[in-house]
């Protein structure tokens, strides 16, 4: 049993629920114990200082609705900077919800693309001006 006010939301195939039932004629106990370990690998320290030192260096908060990134853009720019540091990488729809989580704002377009507005990358131009 969770005893802190965390809300955690759980999506399940049938196939899922299925075999959660097999396990136990009572699910509860598999389900939070899924949610412990969902927890536990979502909150490692290291993975969450990775995310968050990412987006921190790479992206800029506009404010500005018209300023937006792709989703796909955005995590491909994530895996990428993860491998240069090291440390492992969070599946896509963790980014994601980690982000959005955040205050990020997440949205569909037209096409059903998948973006984030208000922020946009951070420019190198600063660092250019300092290179000689």
């Amino acid at each position: 049993m969770l005893h802190d006010k965390s809300e955690i939301t759980l999506e399940l195939t049938n196939k899922e629920i299925r075999m959660l039932t097999w396990v136990d004629k009572d699910p509860s106990e598999a389900v939070s114990k899924m949610i412990r370990e969902y927890k536990t690998k979502l909150n490692s320290p290291e993975d969450i200082q990775t995310l968050i030192g990412f987006l921190d260096k790479e992206l800029e908060r506009t404010g500005d609705r018209k300023d937006t990134i792709r989703l796909k853009e955005l995590y491909s720019a994530y895996f990428e900077y993860c491998g240069e540091v090291k440390e492992k990488a969070y599946k896509k729809k963790e980014f994601r919800r980690f982000t959005q989580d955040r205050d990020f704002e997440y949205s569909l377009v037209s096409g059903n693309i998948n973006v984030f507005r208000g922020v946009r990358f951070k420019t190198n131009e600063e660092d250019e001006e300092w290179e000689l």
